[in-house]
């Protein structure tokens, strides 16, 4: 249950952020009323997407750490203050339940990763076999962009990660602004990005 809140939690916060933050980013002929409740549900996923795009792009061009993502954090903020104005809530209280589900199950995708405890014993559902990449998570919160391979070094010295590691970099965000580990940012991330998609699905869907 603990386990659950914490993703379910971190989820809500994040859906928050990204929210607001596309929420400034929609164009004004958008924002009619007969709008609001699908754009509503699509702000996150718009401001999800061109954070991702903005900071793990520029990440590639200056030191990826706590001193650029919160300088980065501090130039968003500014520009949302500055639309602060465009800011809207939605007009059917179906919305938020239906996010209050969206939520509910993406938090379950993240325990479904997570080991449980059972009798002592530390136990792995199946499908932890595609999440041990949380390495490449680790190694860029540690060494920064472009990913050191996490894995394969040549007589100890680093190797660059030859392999697509946009989502990871942004999932690196966690650990480098909060210091929590690589493993619960990867199973957090993972469902926090299952609720993007469907929020984003039933917002172009005119929910």
């Amino acid at each position: 249950m603990i386990q659950l809140l914490s993703f379910a939690s971190v989820q809500s916060v994040l859906g928050i952020l990204y929210g607001i933050f596309g929420m400034t980013l929609l164009p004004d002929f958008l924002r009619r009323t007969e709008n609001k409740n699908a754009l509503f549900l699509v702000s996150p996923l718009l401001g999800g997407c061109v954070w991702l795009a903005l900071s793990v792009g520029l990440g590639l061009l200056f030191p990826y750490n706590v001193w650029y993502l919160a300088g980065a954090l501090l130039l968003a903020a500014i520009w949302v203050f500055y639309r602060r104005k465009t800011l809207f809530l939605p007009g059917r209280p179906a919305v938020w339940i239906l996010l209050a589900w969206i939520i509910f199950f993406s938090a379950m995708i993240g325990c479904d990763i997570a080991p449980r405890k059972i009798d002592g014993g530390l136990y792995f559902a199946p499908c932890v076999y595609d999440h041990v990449k949380c390495a490449i998570v680790h190694s860029i919160a540690s060494h920064g962009l472009p990913p050191v391979n996490p894995w394969l070094a040549d007589g100890g010295k680093p190797l660059a990660l030859i392999y697509y590691f946009g989502w990871h970099a942004w999932t690196a965000q966690l650990p480098v602004l909060t210091g929590c580990d690589a493993f619960f940012a990867e199973c957090a991330m993972t469902g926090f990005t299952f609720a993007l998609v469907m929020a984003g699905i039933a917002g172009l869907t005119g929910f």
